[in-house]
């Protein structure tokens, strides 16, 4: 199997992942699902260190499997756990059909906004830069859709997934030092709103977006 068909099958499983995790209202499978996705993202860097003989790139992908692909799935199992009264309820303000039905329209507006960038570089990696521009319009859906915060910090974790995947496909790789400060700045971010997300469920009993607000207007 050519470089360009293991980065064609890398993005298809990062596409495939979003998409689930868009679909899923199970906290475990959607940090299963995330997990996955972190893999898949790191493959891009592996395959293109490997293309192009450039260490930057390894370290760069074995910061993403560190980080994306192990550690932040990892937090989010974990809030999984604290919450099991949370895990069975419906905290999705749209069905599953409705949720799949816009993230397809979401990839379809992707692939179509990545028609200038293919046609000024035809290689594959440029291609598939459309499948990173799907998962940030995926990880917004989420966010925008799941009523619980812990389902909203795995929709931010799905965007800023789909953020490193646009500039690995689409530039050959972000440089390592911007890959760097941006996975600490995010492991930093998950942590502190996973410390205000187990504040809430000792306080009010729920993370609930649309219950907090009510109880924020009594």
């Amino acid at each position: 199997m050519t470089n360009s068909s293991l980065i064609d099958l890398a993005s298809a499983a990062l596409l495939l992942s979003g998409v689930f995790i868009a679909s899923y209202n199970d906290l475990a499978k959607q940090g299963s699902l995330l997990r996955l996705q972190g893999i898949a993202l790191s493959t891009l860097p592996f395959l293109m260190a490997f293309e192009h003989n450039s260490l930057d790139l390894w370290i760069a992908g074995f910061l993403v499997l560190g980080v994306r692909g192990i550690v932040l799935p990892g937090l989010v199992k974990s809030a999984a756990k604290r919450i099991p009264a949370e895990k069975e309820r419906s905290h999705s303000r749209i069905s599953t059909t409705t949720s799949l039905l816009i993230s397809g329209a979401s990839t379809i507006v992707a692939y179509l906004g990545t028609i200038p960038l293919s046609h000024l570089d035809s290689s594959s990696t440029t291609k598939a830069s459309s499948i990173g521009l799907a998962l940030v319009l995926i990880g917004v859906q989420i966010l925008i859709f799941k009523r619980m915060a812990v389902g909203q910090i795995v929709g931010f974790l799905v965007l800023d997934n789909g953020i490193a995947a646009f500039g690995f496909l689409a530039t050959l790789g972000v440089p390592l030092l911007l890959e760097l400060g941006g996975s600490l700045d995010l492991l930093f971010a998950i942590l502190i709103m996973g410390a205000l997300t187990s504040r809430m469920i000792v306080k009010f009993g729920t993370t609930d977006v649309d219950e907090l607000s009510e109880l924020g207007d009594r």
